[in-house]
């Protein structure tokens, strides 16, 4: 019975065996730096896109600012436009009646102005109507 482990066939198993595991190890060595360079080219995509997308959001920050700096100035120009319109018809009212309305269209104009310059800030319903109505009974008394 020959003996496996000594001999020429041990030596060509181990040489078959090492030649197989170094190509084994070079072919997975090829793998992993094809995967690496893929990962390096996802990840410099990445970066390109956060980028483009920091750029987009200051983008709309300051659009968001310009809006709301327009809205602003709007709002103080319906006011001053509601305020003069209102002072003229109550100085061209003649009827206590008259003035009596002319004050509750300027006050409901200054409710809308102060409305659409800042929703957030309004008062409910009920006090802004409930301030009118105190507001033209004590003009009525004037």
């Amino acid at each position: 019975m020959p003996h496996f482990i000594d001999g020429p066939g041990f030596d060509l198993a181990l040489r078959i065996t090492l030649v197989v595991l170094l190509i084994a190890t070079a072919a997975l060595s090829v793998r992993l730096a094809l995967a690496e360079a893929r990962l390096a080219a996802a990840g410099r995509e990445n970066v390109e896109i956060a980028l483009e997308r920091d750029g987009v959001l200051i983008e709309l920050v300051r659009s968001h600012s310009v809006v709301a700096q327009m809205e602003r100035d709007a709002a103080e120009e319906q006011l001053r436009a509601a305020s003069s319109a209102a002072g003229l018809r109550l100085v061209e009212a003649s009827t206590e009646v008259e003035r009596f309305e002319a004050a509750a269209e300027a006050h409901e104009a200054r409710m809308q102005a102060l409305l659409a310059a800042d929703p957030k800030a309004v008062e409910s319903r009920i006090e802004a109507a409930s301030r009118m109505i105190n507001d033209a009974l004590q003009a009525r008394r004037t």
